[in-house]
């Protein structure tokens, strides 16, 4: 694609204003996140997960409670859904092990089915010119293990220069 990727941050409503003022053609904002501010109208077009798979942990939501509050722990166990903390530990590791944060472009989805972990992950070079995919699958009890192993397997591929223009 034609395309010139350019730095464009801010809230959704400011990232929407700078379309309206002319600074981008486009941007990519979470469906998810549009629908909640009842903002669909301004959805031009939805990204198959195959062709655009999302950063690493992306929908999932997680709660922090105090260590040893067992009332609080109680509380979450009953609510914790196993496959989906298995399939973000997958990513998360993923994620970690590459040394990658909100700023970097990295991409991973993890599925649990059978009690087996299907990953499959993906890291684009800061201008959009090269990338790497990988995927790996194996037990969901391992899914960090998984995810660790992923990482290293695309560094490997890309090789570690691929890795100097990251923030």
């Amino acid at each position: 694609p034609d395309l010139d990727v350019v730095m464009f941050r801010g809230n959704v409503q400011t990232r929407l204003r700078k379309l309206d003022e002319g600074e981008a053609d486009g941007t990519i904002l979470a469906y998810a996140g549009l629908k909640r501010l009842g903002l669909e109208n301004v959805v031009t077009d939805l990204m198959p997960l195959d062709t655009f798979p999302p950063a690493p942990g992306q929908g999932a939501i997680c709660i922090e409670s105090r260590v040893g509050d067992l009332d609080v722990e109680r509380m979450l166990t009953a609510i914790h859904d196993v496959p989906t903390g298995q399939a973000l530990a997958c990513e998360r590791a993923f994620l970690a092990a590459l040394d990658g944060s909100c700023r970097t472009p990295i991409a991973g989805h993890a599925t649990i089915s059978g009690g087996t972990v299907f990953f499959a992950g993906l890291i684009i070079s800061p201008d959009g010119r090269q990338s790497h995919e990988v995927i790996g699958e194996g037990p969901a009890q391992d899914a960090a293990r998984i995810g660790e192993h992923a990482a290293r397997t695309v560094r490997a591929k890309a090789g570690e220069k691929f890795f100097d223009g990251w923030v």
